[in-house]
């Protein structure tokens, strides 16, 4: 780097990539002004309140945690980085890699479809396509997870309808 100096990555806040939320305390997050006081070099702005609106009187659904990581993959696909890093929870990963991996060779859908461990470092390369044409397709990504065959594995994902 010739002593270029960089500047910090840019810590920012998506409420789609928290863990399940729902009646318990564990399922709820602090207030967004007590979160900022604590993490001063992260940024809040796209909490879509300051207050934890996702709390509540039942346990959120497999189906509705799904949806939230499609959700999130597309904000993802969007993003002008080329790098990103996620900080998330075991719930949500296991219900954002456990929709994909139908077309990859067992071993790697095996890799993909794991139990994260606490503080684990997991690499995925996501590709953005774009929309396909059809009017009822959202944008076409791929998923490609380390690979324990030879050649390597691809796995599509689309919109949350399936798509």
């Amino acid at each position: 780097y010739g002593g270029e100096v960089l500047p910090p990555p840019r810590i920012l806040v998506r409420e789609e990539s928290r863990e399940r939320y729902g009646k318990y305390v564990c399922d709820s997050r602090r207030s967004g002004a007590e979160l900022e006081t604590e993490f001063p070099g992260f940024d809040f702005s796209e909490l879509e309140s300051n207050e934890d609106i996702w709390h509540t009187d039942e346990r959120e659904s497999p189906l509705a945690i799904q949806d939230r990581a499609i959700e999130f993959l597309q904000w993802l696909s969007s993003r002008p980085e080329r790098c990103v890093a996620v900080v998330t929870h075991h719930e949500f990963l296991r219900h954002l890699f456990g929709q994909f991996g139908d077309t990859l060779h067992e071993e790697d859908r095996s890799l993909l479809q794991r139990t994260a461990a606490n503080c684990q470092l997991r690499s995925v390369v996501l590709c953005s396509h774009g929309p396909t044409g059809s009017e009822n397709d959202g944008p076409r990504s791929t998923i490609r997870v380390p690979s324990v065959s030879s050649v390597g594995s691809l796995a599509s994902i689309g919109s949350s309808d399936g798509g």
